[in-house]
């Protein structure tokens, strides 16, 4: 039973985490991206400006990659968990779900 939850605990997790991570990354990538769009207006050259443009973008798109990458690499060490929690003890398991069930009351608290 406590496996069981552990498991789907675990499952819950990589779930949320594989949707969520990338996600984040790009939103961080796009914000760093406006932040230099928003500096084209203090270059005065008109080459100066498309060149900004074109360096902010290059470098927005060079990032996606890295972070599709990344996910693959966290979905990896998620697995990795995943095969360390099924190696648990019934007395392990039973400690990990009273520390989250504290966590998860002092967090609504």
């Amino acid at each position: 039973m406590a496996d069981d939850l552990l498991i789907n605990l675990i499952k819950r997790i990589q779930n949320y985490v594989h949707r969520i991570e990338p996600v984040l990354d790009i939103v961080d990538q796009a914000r760093l991206l406006l932040d230099r769009l928003e500096q084209v207006e203090h270059v005065e050259s008109r080459m100066g400006q498309v060149r900004l443009i074109v360096d902010a973008v290059d470098d927005f798109l060079k990032e996606i990659p890295r972070i599709r990458g990344e996910r693959r690499s966290s979905e990896s060490n998620l697995s990795q968990l995943a095969r360390m929690a099924e190696s648990l003890s019934p007395e392990e398991i039973e400690r990990l779900m009273e520390i989250l069930s504290r966590k998860k009351r002092n967090s609504r608290e």
